[in-house]
């Protein structure tokens, strides 16, 4: 066996340092690469959401924007596992994208997070988003997402923080009661009592749970009446524990005189007078979603209101 002595320790010492440049310098030049199922995924979300228009690809700073040139770990909201070679993090919140989330977002099988929050996206959220079954924060708030929640969510099963509130949402919640959630944040959409009122006590356990406001339902109406004549006006919400009030412009009524279903959904003005027209809309409240001591969810029982029935006019015919 060949051993080498090295006699002179100035030499050796040179030596030494010359190998610790060699391998520092092959560490910093490798780049960080990530597979290419989740490249093409990048660059598909990129091409749907604008990419040109974002803000960060706007800035001047050119060292972050999501170019094939520059080293992906360095693109802008990125957090790339190198040592796996995938992404784990996608955070672009109010970053001005539009258009539509892809499906092929669902190609990052390790991701944790997605944060998309502030910023246009239009359409429904993808059905393959429920295949990211590694995620465990998504936030979709402050966009303009319309449609259901999709049915395959109940895979996402280590999803704890869920925030899509402020879009257009509507819908029956799929089951989603064995999520460990610890954040839920669903209000300013267009849910009623209905769609999540099977939940309800399973999102109550959460430390956090956002549900009310929501959106005015049913739509605004004028009507022109006879006088004499009978009127139903009619509320329609989903939930099977509602109860109902109407009001004439700021005030509730009640039955009596020549009206009753002033408590339900149905509420008939019989022999319409004069004296009956103006504003009417009715309020709807829930017995099962309710705050009560709901963590975070303040005072108030969240109340859906009907859109307005406008200026109800009652006339006499004359011949």
């Amino acid at each position: 066996m060949w051993q080498t002595t090295i006699q002179n320790p100035v030499v050796g010492m040179r030596i030494i340092v010359s190998l610790f440049l060699v391998l520092f310098s092959l560490t910093v030049n490798a780049q960080c690469s990530i597979v290419q199922s989740e490249i093409d995924a990048l660059l598909d979300l990129y091409d749907t959401t604008v990419g040109p228009n974002w803000a960060s690809e706007n800035d001047g700073d050119t060292s972050n924007d999501w170019d094939i040139n520059n080293p992906i770990d360095e693109w802008f909201g990125l957090t790339v596992d190198c040592a796996n070679q995938t992404v784990t993090r996608i955070i672009i919140n109010s970053n001005n994208l539009s258009g539509t989330i892809p499906s092929s977002i669902s190609n990052f099988p390790n991701l944790l997070v997605l944060a998309l929050r502030d910023n246009k996206l239009t359409d429904t959220i993808p059905a393959s988003m429920g295949n990211l079954t590694s995620l465990a924060a998504l936030f979709l708030n402050k966009n303009q997402l319309t449609g259901k929640i999709p049915a395959n969510f109940t895979q996402l099963i280590n999803l704890t923080n869920l925030t899509i509130g402020s879009n257009q949402l509507s819908g029956l919640f799929p089951d989603l009661s064995n999520n460990p959630f610890t954040w839920i944040s669903i209000y300013n959409n267009n849910f009623q009592f209905g769609d999540f009122e099977y939940e309800f006590n399973d999102f109550s356990n959460s430390s956090v749970f956002l549900y009310a406001p929501q959106a005015m339902i049913n739509t605004e109406d004028t009507l022109d009446i006879t006088t004499g004549n009978d009127i139903t006006l009619e509320v329609n919400c989903s939930g099977t524990q509602n109860t109902y009030q109407w009001y004439k412009g700021v005030n509730p009524i009640s039955d009596g005189g020549n009206l009753y279903g002033t408590q339900t959904e149905t509420m008939t003005i019989s022999n319409a007078q004069p004296s009956d027209a103006g504003v009417y809309h009715c309020r709807v409240l829930n017995s099962i979603c309710t705050h009560g001591d709901v963590p975070g969810a303040g005072l108030q029982n969240l109340e859906i209101r009907r859109r307005n029935i406008w200026k109800l006019v009652i006339y006499s015919f004359v011949s």
